[in-house]
């Protein structure tokens, strides 16, 4: 995965000159996927909000298929404790919060393959699944 920095007015820019395939705004902070960084030769794996699915899904020229990651709660709060030494653990809390809530209900929302964020057997099954589903799509 790759990460550009732009300034605020050169994000804007890149928005309205049609140059970005999906784009949104978080805590003052711009986050988007511009034409550039995806391939055509290949498939694309990008990790998205609701609005960037929304709006990548809204684009007549890209074909999205939408995989959700599922892990327990408790999993996801151990994995993000652990990152770090010293865990900012409001920081932690308040993410968690906030992606409970924009991911609430997008099932309904979106057609997804759900899997289930394992270890072990269960990783390579889930692996094998999203491979079963997306086979005749990229026939």
């Amino acid at each position: 995965m790759n990460y550009y920095y732009y300034t605020p007015e050169q994000f804007g820019d890149r928005v309205l000159h049609d140059e970005m395939l999906e784009c949104t705004v978080f805590n003052d902070w711009f986050y988007g996927t511009s034409y550039d960084s995806v391939r055509s030769d290949c498939i694309n794996i990008g990790v998205f909000n609701p609005t960037g699915v929304e709006s990548l899904l809204a684009r007549p020229d890209v074909d999205v298929k939408v995989v959700r990651v599922v892990a327990e709660d408790k999993t996801r709060l151990i994995r993000q404790l652990n990152r770090e030494e010293w865990p900012d653990v409001r920081e932690i809390v308040r993410r968690f919060n906030a992606d409970w809530m924009d991911f609430d209900g997008i099932e309904e929302d979106f057609e997804c393959i759900k899997i289930l964020n394992g270890q072990g057997a269960d990783l390579v099954a889930n692996a094998m699944l999203v491979i079963a589903e997306l086979t005749p799509w990229l026939n």
